[in-house]
């Protein structure tokens, strides 16, 4: 399977880059897209965020958690049409570079800037660290019963 980078929308196409810089055009929605990925790993979307939620007690902006390749941090609201799902299973860095445009730099050395607030980004990054603490803390718990 190609490991997905990053994922953003433009005029209502999914825009997909994977880990060898190739990039993908859909005509699909996000979360229809998001929803079928999900499905493919065992689980559907709803219950994927039902559990981030329920392990994290977090509302707003929920990672993503596809399978152990895949974990996206939606930069805003997974409907808004700006919004970027970043894998954070490939992320090396983030930095900052003004007010409103954060670097994030993938281990291959891609780096992408985007229009998003460092801190919020980085908030983002260590929620997705905790809610994958916890999950893999549980499945770990788990294994014994």
């Amino acid at each position: 399977m190609n490991c997905i980078f990053y994922i953003k929308t433009k005029q209502g196409l999914l825009f997909i880059y994977n880990h060898n810089g190739k990039e993908t055009v859909l005509n699909k929605k996000l979360l229809k897209y998001l929803n079928n990925l999900c499905l493919s790993f065992g689980g559907n979307y709803e219950g994927r965020i039902a559990s981030y939620r329920h392990l994290t007690s977090w509302i707003q902006k929920p990672i993503v958690y596809v399978n152990d390749d895949h974990v996206f941090l939606p930069t805003r609201a997974i409907k808004n049409e700006s919004c970027i799902l970043l894998n954070i299973m490939f992320i090396k860095s983030i930095y900052k570079i003004d007010d409103d445009v954060t670097a994030i730099i993938f281990i291959n050395g891609l780096e992408i800037h985007i229009f998003e607030n460092y801190r919020v980004i980085k908030k983002q990054y260590q929620r997705a660290k905790v809610f994958l603490d916890k999950l893999y803390w549980n499945s770990k718990y788990y294994e014994y019963f």
